[in-house]
């Protein structure tokens, strides 16, 4: 929480094969998110450390320290238009790891936030054809019964542009928004219903209160 943009960071791991290396550099920039393909589907990193101290293939999983040496992020990856280091890396936050591991450590099944909405993102092309006011946000496709948007209020056909501060012009931007929020915060969602500015807040749930969790879950067990 202490960590600024421009304090001076070193990534620790073994890039290359090559152990127990060390690069430096600076926080170039905080609460970076972002979404990446793999082969098991769409992975969301939330409210991550960006850096442009180099992280190569071997620093994912090694400690991003700060200038006294203490953790403050897991180097875990890198943007880059070849495939290389481009001098961008991203940290996820220790904070957040910590939160995660004790609930590995607790044998228990790591729990993300979550709202309970299906969403589509309103942009010039679909405001027409969904029937709505502005030419922006994630728009509410459905809702699931008993969930934190439906006891907040939130209902289908209404248009999410701001959640928790943060302004939100796609459905990528709200998953990602939620994704970086803990199991319990309450967040302000401001909304577009039929042409008018609603606020609501909403205490985010657990993701294995989803339907298609449950139901993913109950399969695995047959």
């Amino acid at each position: 929480s202490e960590v600024a943009v421009g304090a001076w960071v070193r990534a620790v791991g073994s890039p290359f094969g090559l152990e127990k290396s060390v690069s430096t550099g600076v926080v170039s920039a905080l609460f970076r998110s972002t979404t990446m393909e793999s082969e098991t589907g769409v992975n969301i990193y939330a409210n991550m450390i960006q850096t442009d101290a180099a992280i190569n293939p071997g620093n994912s999983g090694g400690a991003l320290v700060n200038a006294e040496g203490k953790l403050i992020g897991i180097n875990t990856l890198i943007s880059s238009a070849t495939g290389s280091s481009s001098g961008v890396g991203f940290a996820i936050p220790s904070k957040y790891a910590l939160n995660v591991a004790s609930q590995i450590m607790d044998g228990k099944t790591v729990e993300h936030a979550y709202l309970g909405v299906t969403v589509v993102t309103v942009d010039p092309n679909s405001q027409r054809s969904l029937g709505v006011s502005i030419d922006h946000g994630a728009y509410i496709d459905s809702v699931v019964v008993s969930s934190p948007a439906d006891k907040a209020g939130i209902k289908e056909g209404d248009v999410i542009t701001k959640i928790g501060g943060q302004p939100v012009a796609t459905n990528a931007e709200l998953i990602i928004n939620v994704r970086g929020h803990l199991v319990g915060d309450e967040v302000e969602i401001v909304l577009n219903r039929n042409g008018e500015e609603i606020t609501v807040k909403a205490t985010l749930g657990a993701d294995s209160q989803s339907p298609s969790r449950q139901q993913s879950e109950s399969d695995s067990g047959r």
